[in-house]
């Protein structure tokens, strides 16, 4: 069974107001470029957090690696419908199905000074449906994963591709898989790693030359957060020490794969973490108040006492997480110790309004 640990991570925010960031990747000189789904551009982010336009592919541009030539190579998901939801009382975009705009799936390709090419559209006769991810090898050539596209009543079914910048090689060299994402190779080449969002599972492929896989081999499953069980996989980059690092669209965090698969390690931003405790913390108060409100008289004590323990429980988590941040202190002692504050005034919040929800329970006494 594989070991599985969870650690905060230390992060700073160095831009917002993005339209669905995808596909981050560092430009010579130490910019950052990103697509935006939702808004179909590519972005130019300076250190300090300054945006400039670099190119309109349209659609929706998903994955970007810089090729050998120096331009950006987009993988082209065609464009999504999208949908507004609030989420932690913030309104947020997400996308959904093929939307009526759709402008097919592509390869792209968009220099620095903005001009943007379709490399490729379709594979031996068969349209690219939405590629998502993509990665060069030492070759200067490049793999890729097609996503593919989901409408009212079906989906498609796709692969992963390989080929290379100047149109005219592309094949396609895995088929089937289910909902291919994020993509990354082994730092000797030798092994091409794909995450399939719907089973949360990682997958390597052996290759026995550029292009050419020789085998497949289950690595692991992701696991999510109750009550959601998958975790969603997303995009995913492999580290100087061959460990697979894959986001995740449920957790909203990173987790670190072993390459045998017995190690995963997830990695939340603190930020995240402490949205999560809060929002659970809101949900299992809320549930209390409500409970005991409803109740008969006669049955008040029973319900006081058997719902004592969640919200103690909770308590008890809250105090955790700030110790185990505590222990984890890092070079970034500010956010750390902001995050710790943060977590003492919710316990603090948490605490009165216990007392509240409670008042009319007297002269019963909680105790543990």
């Amino acid at each position: 069974m594989p070991t599985y640990s969870s650690n905060p991570l230390p992060y700073r925010l160095v831009t917002d107001g993005l339209a669905f960031p995808e596909g981050p990747l560092e430009l010579p000189g130490g910019d950052l470029a990103v697509v935006e789904i939702r808004t179909g551009v590519v972005t130019r982010i300076t250190p300090d957090g300054k945006k400039s336009l670099i190119g309109k592919t349209g659609g929706g541009p998903n994955g970007a690696a810089l090729g050998p030539d120096g331009a950006i190579y987009i993988t082209q998901n065609g464009g999504f419908s999208w949908h507004e939801r609030v989420m932690n009382g913030e309104t947020v975009m997400f996308p959904g199905e093929q939307p009526d705009d759709y402008i097919g799936g592509q390869i792209q390709r968009v220099t620095l000074d903005g001009e943007v090419t379709t490399v490729y559209r379709e594979c031996e006769g068969r349209p690219l449906r939405g590629p998502n991810d993509i990665v060069f090898d030492a070759e200067g050539n490049f793999y890729f994963t097609d996503l593919g596209k989901s409408r009212a009543r079906d989906r498609d079914r796709t692969g992963i591709f390989y080929a290379s910048p100047d149109g005219k090689m592309i094949k396609e060299i895995v088929f089937p898989m289910e909902s291919p994402n994020g993509i990354g190779l082994s730092p000797d080449g030798k092994e091409l790693y794909v995450a399939e969002s719907p089973t949360s599972r990682v997958w390597a492929f052996p290759l026995s030359g550029p292009g050419q896989v020789s085998g497949r081999r289950y690595v692991a499953t992701v696991l999510g957060e109750k009550p959601a069980a998958p975790a969603m996989l997303d995009s995913m980059c492999v580290d100087g020490d061959g460990n697979i690092i894959v986001a995740a669209l449920i957790h909203g965090g990173v987790t670190l794969v072993s390459p045998d698969g017995e190690r995963l390690e997830r990695l939340q931003a603190i930020e995240q973490r402490l949205r999560a405790l809060e929002e659970e913390r809101r949900q299992a108060l809320q549930l209390y108040a409500r409970q005991v409100t409803n109740a008969q008289e006669d049955e008040r004590t029973r319900i006081a006492r058997d719902l004592h323990d969640g919200p103690v429980q909770l308590l008890a988590g809250l105090v955790r997480a700030a110790d185990l941040i505590e222990k984890e202190r890092a070079a970034d002692a500010a956010t750390f110790g902001a995050a710790i504050e943060r977590l003492r005034t919710m316990s603090e919040e948490a605490l009165t309004e216990l007392r509240r929800v409670t008042r009319d329970l007297r002269p019963m006494t909680l105790h543990r």
